[in-house]
C-alpha cells in the first residue's frame, strides 16, 4: 500500500490532490473538481478538512523533477536534464548520431509522397489552364 504524501510534482495549492492522485492512480484534475463540488455541498466543511490535511500530510520525499519517475514506475512529468548539459548549454544541434535506416526510409517515403503530390497538383493546374474542369 502506498503512503499518502503531498505531491511536489503535481500541485496547485499544497499538493494534496496531486498526492491523492499519485497514491490512487486517479486524475488529479478530477480530484480537484470533486473537492470543489464537495466543498460547495458541505458549505465549506471540506475546505476546512483540506486545510488541516495540508498541515498534517508530509511533503513527498522525492525531488520534484529528479530521478523519481524511474523509481516509482515512471511519470510523464519526471524530467531529468541530459548528463552533459548545464541547463541550456547543451549541443542538441551537434548530433554525433548517424541517422538510422528507419529515419532514412521515412525520409525517402516523405520525399516520394511529396513528389507524387506535386505531380498531381501540376496535372490539375494544366487541366485548369486548358479550360478543362
Amino acid at each position: 500500500m502506498k503512503k499518502l504524501y503531498r505531491s511536489t510534482r503535481d500541485r496547485k495549492l499544497w499538493g494534496i490532490c496531486g498526492g491523492l492522485a499519485e497514491m490512487t492512480g486517479w486524475d488529479a484534475t478530477l480530484l480537484r473538481i470533486l473537492l470543489i463540488i464537495i466543498t460547495i455541498l458541505t458549505h465549506g466543511a471540506a475546505l476546512f478538512i483540506y486545510l488541516i490535511s495540508g498541515f498534517v500530510i508530509p511533503k513527498s520525499p522525492e525531488p520534484p523533477y529528479g530521478l523519481a519517475g524511474a523509481t516509482t514506475g515512471g511519470s510523464w512529468n519526471a524530467w531529468t536534464p541530459p548528463a552533459s548539459s548545464a541547463y541550456g548549454h547543451s549541443s542538441y544541434s551537434e548530433s554525433n548520431v548517424a541517422p538510422s535506416s528507419v529515419d532514412r526510409a521515412m525520409a525517402d517515403m516523405e520525399t516520394k509522397a511529396l513528389r507524387k503530390e506535386l505531380e498531381a497538383m501540376r496535372h490539375k493546374i494544366e487541366k485548369f489552364e486548358k479550360g478543362d474542369k
